[in-house]
């Protein structure tokens, strides 16, 4: 079950965006941080540093 993240993001639409899921890239172990907004769609992905904060968007 994918962890949950407390970091809140904004997407393009200006709804904040929490709840966001940790995806790991299984070829660069890079860690991002996951979510679609319910209000336009869109899939805002957040750059994690390892211990799954919030790095950059």
């Amino acid at each position: 079950m994918p962890q949950r993240e407390e970091t809140i993001a904004r997407c393009k639409c200006g709804r904040e965006i929490a709840n966001l899921r940790s995806y790991v890239d299984t070829q660069t172990a890079t860690r991002f941080l996951t979510a679609r907004c319910e209000q336009c769609g869109e899939i805002v992905v957040v750059l994690a540093d390892q211990d799954q904060r919030a790095v950059s968007r």
